[in-house]
């Protein structure tokens, strides 16, 4: 099978910050394939995070964020402002990222219930320092979104880089 790149080989000059392990393996799961009839195979994108500086987080959230990261780096964004529920994994996977690379992240979430999950996710988006700002409801989000980011040009005085939830921009996608 060849990469999209291989495919598309223009997407090269994309910014990316090479912060994955891939490409990631397809496997056979040869007891789910008995089961089912059929031959099932697992694309382990949870192995995206086993880099050179160890396992930090994996799955798809990362493959995402290298183009996105890339692309704030590229333009001299200081901050992302981004959106997802309360106890996020892609508003924790960008405040772990971009934190090491000097990017500040501002969210505005939306209430969930709150198990012990998103407690433990929520937790952890706090302690990197993500700037949280609680969104009473979903048809609220954008308008939220867009005073973060006209505050963060004014402070920064460059312009951030705004992202859909769970990463769903053109670039996540492509990633």
């Amino acid at each position: 099978m060849r990469s999209l790149i291989a495919r598309f080989p223009g997407l090269e000059r994309l910014a990316r910050l090479p912060i994955a392990s891939l490409p990631t393996p397809v496997v056979l799961a040869p007891e789910l394939s008995r089961e089912l009839d059929a031959q099932v195979a697992i694309k382990r994108d949870d192995l995206t995070a086993a880099d050179a500086s160890g396992v930090r987080y994996g799955g798809n959230k990362v493959r995402k964020l290298e183009l996105i990261l890339g692309a704030a780096l590229a333009r001299g964004s200081r901050t992302i402002v981004t959106t997802g529920a309360i106890g996020s994994h892609h508003v924790l996977a960008t405040g772990l990222y971009a934190r090491e690379h000097g990017i500040a992240v501002e969210a505005a979430v939306v209430d969930q219930p709150m198990t012990d999950h998103v407690r433990e996710n929520l937790r952890a988006i706090v302690a990197l320092g993500v700037r949280l700002v609680l969104v009473p409801s979903y048809p609220r989000v954008p308008t939220t979104m867009l005073s973060l980011a006209a505050r963060a040009a004014l402070r920064d005085r460059r312009r951030p880089l705004v992202v859909g939830p769970g990463g769903s921009t053109a670039l996540g996608t492509i990633g």
